[in-house]
């Protein structure tokens, strides 16, 4: 599970992929990362303000938070297969993401 640090510059957690078929970003708790005390700010297909007022806001976590994609049951929305950008309120928050991918398709002669 890769560990991600985010600041208060917006940050590319990870590039758009059409075969992404489940994502997953946990905000860690401050008892793992005692510096988690901030607010971070995820966007999908474009940077987040890391204003909870503003529009371009995204989808706001705190610690311990998660986004968990797609619900049982579903399939993924377009949305969620851009481009995940994220920002905080505060300096170093650490989140772990993960992505699966649908398997690729052999290409047919």
């Amino acid at each position: 599970m890769p560990i991600i640090r985010v600041g208060t510059a917006q940050r590319m957690l990870l590039n758009p992929n059409p075969r992404r078929k489940r994502l997953l970003i946990i905000f860690q708790s401050s008892q793992i990362d005692a510096g988690n005390t901030g607010q971070v700010f995820v966007g999908f297909g474009h940077q987040p303000q890391s204003t909870v007022s503003d529009p371009a806001a995204g989808y706001p976590i705190k610690q311990s938070d998660a986004i968990i994609k797609p619900e049982a049951g579903e399939k993924l929305a377009d949305i969620f297969k851009q481009a995940v950008w994220a920002v905080s309120d505060a300096a170093t928050q650490s989140l772990i993401v993960e992505e699966e991918l649908e398997p690729e398709v052999p290409a047919t002669t």
